[in-house]
């Protein structure tokens, strides 16, 4: 059978564990996993509460997260509660050197579109990818830089799994991306599949020859 990988955060330092005699059922569909109770803590349960499904890994686990809406507590032991926990989950994306697959027009309204495959949290997949486009939208800001709005869209191992990265960034005029050693932060627009309702900000950095990093802060609603 194959192995789950379960990342839980019911309370700080707390361990969970499936109670004897209980099932745990998954929905191939929405990728949900549900388990009717648990124990926390060998101590306190929980009933109903639901897993989602972040990613399958090279090897065939799954890996999933907490959905703390789900999270009832039968126990008056003190924890912390669904709407205090800290939501926002950190994603590691990065990839090697990258550089326009086109350019379209100069100066003001210049499209250049983007294409490459993308590490996930250090691992590489199939279904991993960078594409979309940065637009200039205004030039000679603080002296010779220009404007560029960005609509970046980052697949995580399913087509339908998808980060929308949006916002403005400065750029050297004649540097096709950020400058090597700039980062720049920009929001989440969206997302869809398991980071459906993705909100949160990214932070990409050039790194020169080593490649780019773009760091996931995201708050799923």
């Amino acid at each position: 059978m194959t192995r789950l990988i379960l990342m839980l955060a019911l309370c700080i330092g707390s361990s969970m564990a499936i109670a004897d005699g209980n099932r745990a059922t998954y929905n191939t569909e929405t990728g949900r996993l549900s388990l009717s109770k648990v124990i926390i803590d060998d101590v306190d349960v929980t009933d109903s509460v639901t897993l989602e499904l972040i990613k399958i890994t090279p090897s065939g686990n799954y890996l999933f997260k907490l959905d703390p809406t789900t999270v009832t507590l039968l126990s008056a032991r003190t924890c912390v509660a669904p709407d205090d926990i800290n939501s926002t989950n950190k994603i590691l994306v990065t990839h090697d050197v990258i550089a326009p697959s086109a350019t379209i027009g100069s100066g003001l309204g210049t499209v250049r579109t983007f294409y490459i495959p993308t590490a996930v949290d250090g691992v590489d997949a199939d279904g991993q990818y960078l594409t979309g486009t940065l637009t200039t939208l205004a030039e000679g800001i603080n002296g010779d830089q220009e404007i560029r709005s960005s609509n970046l869209v980052f697949v995580l191992g399913d087509e339908k799994n998808q980060i929308v990265i949006g916002g403005v960034s400065l750029y050297a005029p004649a540097g096709a991306t950020l400058v090597p050693g700039v980062e720049t932060t920009r929001p989440i627009t969206g997302g869809s599949g398991i980071y459906k309702g993705a909100t949160g900000e990214a932070i990409s950095t050039n790194f020169g020859d080593q490649g780019w990093s773009h760091e996931f802060y995201v708050k799923l609603k």
